[in-house]
C-alpha cells in the first residue's frame, strides 16, 4: 500500500518534469546519428542513390518561445571495397520553428555550405558550393531539459567546380541527401 500512496505522489512530479513547458529559451543543443541516402547529381552520374552513417551536429538558442536559429552541421559518409570513401558535408544557418511552442513538434530551413569529396588513397576528387537544408522533427522530453528527438532532414548542394587532385576540372558535381535520425538534444 505505501509503495502505491508513493507512487501516486511521485508520478505526476515525474510527468511534469517531461513535459516541453511554455516554450523555448535559452541555449539549445543536438547531437544526433542516423542513416542516410545520398544521392549525386552531376552530367554523367547514374540515378542510383548510396546508404551510409549519418551524423548532425546543432548549436544555437531561442529568439522567442517558438523560434530556435542555430549553427547545425551535417555529415555522411560511405566506405567502398575498394579502398574508397565517399564523404559530403554540410554547414548551414538554420532556423527551427514550433507551431505551438509547448509542443515538441518542428520545422526547419535554412542555407548554408556544402562539400564532397572522394578518395581511394592516391586520387581524390572535391567540390564545395552552396548548400541547404529542410526538416522536421520532435522533441520527446524525457526531463526538464532534455528530449530525445527523431528527425527526418533533406540536404541539398548545387553543382559545384569539382578538383581532381588539387586541379579544377570542367566537371560539375554536386549532391542531395535524405537523412534519418534519431537526436540527443538539450535546452
Amino acid at each position: 500500500m505505501a509503495v502505491v500512496a508513493c507512487l501516486l505522489v511521485a508520478a505526476p512530479v515525474v510527468s511534469a518534469s517531461g513535459q516541453a513547458g511554455a516554450g523555448h529559451k535559452g541555449f539549445h543543443a543536438a547531437v544526433g546519428l542516423g542513416s542516410g541516402s545520398l544521392k549525386l547529381t552531376c552530367d554523367g552520374c547514374s540515378n542510383s542513390s548510396e546508404n551510409g552513417t549519418a551524423i548532425m551536429l546543432r548549436f544555437g538558442g531561442a529568439i522567442r518561445p517558438g523560434v530556435v536559429l542555430s549553427g547545425e552541421i551535417n555529415g555522411w559518409s560511405k566506405s567502398y571495397d575498394d579502398g574508397t570513401t565517399g564523404t559530403v558535408s554540410w554547414i548551414n544557418f538554420v532556423a527551427q520553428l514550433y507551431p505551438n511552442p509547448a509542443s515538441g513538434l518542428f520545422v526547419k530551413g535554412g542555407v548554408g555550405f556544402g562539400g564532397l569529396s572522394a578518395e581511394d588513397g592516391h586520387d581524390k576528387v572535391e567540390t564545395s558550393s552552396a548548400g541547404a537544408i529542410v526538416g522536421a522533427g520532435y522533441d520527446i522530453h524525457l526531463g526538464r531539459s532534455f528530449s530525445l528527438t527523431p528527425y527526418a532532414d533533406y540536404l541539398y548542394a548545387s553543382k559545384g567546380d569539382a578538383k581532381f587532385n588539387g586541379t579544377t576540372v570542367a566537371f560539375k558535381l554536386g549532391a542531395s541527401l535524405v537523412h534519418l535520425g534519431i537526436a540527443a538534444s538539450w535546452r
